[in-house]
């Protein structure tokens, strides 16, 4: 079996191994916005990482919220649409203040460059946002 045919079963799997791996994928995509924005408007531009970091992951979270609507889960627990906007957006503002957090500490006090402090972050990020939507969101309640 090519290798190319095995990621398109594990893609299409259901269940929770499928959403972990879609998750990575819509994630990683998210990443490279929040990532790529990041560098652009600090380093480029010299905007304050903490407010590019903030810019950064607001454009993170709407990739996110995109693919994870579309591609990652297969169940919606809210069934209205602005509530589960409004779910989804705390959850991102809780990461949000996870994120900063780690940031204002790895960069701002121990002062490790933001460019590596934010690779360590969005690990944290990434698990957090993962569990809360996977629970709060997109998990059939009662069955």
């Amino acid at each position: 079996m090519k290798i190319a045919d095995k990621s398109i079963q594990i893609i299409n799997q259901k269940g929770i191994y499928g959403e972990i791996f879609r998750y990575l994928i819509i994630g990683g995509t998210a990443f490279v916005f929040d990532y790529g924005t990041l560098l652009l408007l600090n380093k480029a531009f010299g905007v304050n990482y903490l407010i590019a970091a903030t810019i950064a992951f607001s454009i993170g979270i709407a990739v996110n919220y995109l693919g994870s609507i579309s591609f990652v889960f297969q169940v919606r627990s809210l069934h209205n649409v602005h509530m589960e906007r409004a779910v989804f957006l705390i959850i991102g503002i809780l990461g949000l203040a996870i994120n900063d957090g780690m940031l204002f500490l790895l960069t701002g006090k121990m002062l490790i460059p933001v460019e590596f402090s934010k690779l360590i972050t969005q690990v944290v990020v990434l698990f957090w946002n993962f569990a809360a939507r996977k629970i709060i969101l997109f998990t059939e309640w009662g069955k």
